[in-house]
């Protein structure tokens, strides 16, 4: 009697390494703090889709101020608690939205892993693995790529 071939699987299974691992969260921990921050934003005031056209101000705001906490509260459990960097982080991009436009803000916050390593190597004289830096490469090109269409899109607003 031959044993059949095993059926294939429909979906791979999840991955069980991600950007949760570098955040010291479980799969589970990160994919919930992500739903419901989804979820906030989606569902506050009304169905998003019932306000298209209106300022999502509050959306973002709460859906944002979900996260921080939320973080804290996965690695307090997980014994891993870092509430000061945590705080920190996000009260700093929360101030710096005062001052520069919001996409502006979030695209240079892709920047933060390249610079907090430029960092780690210049005070710590730690090197990153060699496997990200082509994140690395990827994060700094979008950050760039984004700045000067932002630049050409002043100067010919300029020039009209």
């Amino acid at each position: 009697m031959s044993s059949a071939p095993p059926r294939p699987r429909l979906f791979a299974p999840l991955p069980t390494r991600g950007i949760w691992t570098s955040l010291d969260l479980t799969r589970g921990q990160f994919l919930a703090i992500l739903l419901v921050s989804l979820l906030l934003f989606t569902f506050v005031d009304g169905p998003l889709w019932s306000h298209a056209h209106a300022s999502h101000f509050w959306r973002l705001t709460l859906s944002y101020l979900f996260i921080p906490p939320a973080v804290a509260l996965a690695l307090w459990r997980n014994g891993k608690a870092r509430l000061l960097p945590t705080l920190v982080g996000h009260a700093s991009n929360t101030y710096a939205v005062r001052f520069f436009p919001p996409i502006l803000v979030s695209f240079t916050t892709l920047l933060e892993p390249v610079l907090s390593s430029l960092a780690a190597l210049a005070v710590l004289g730690e090197l990153p693995p060699a496997e990200e830096f082509p994140a690395y490469a990827l994060f700094a090109a979008a950050t760039l790529l984004f700045l000067a269409a932002r630049w050409v899109r002043s100067r010919r607003s300029r020039a009209r």
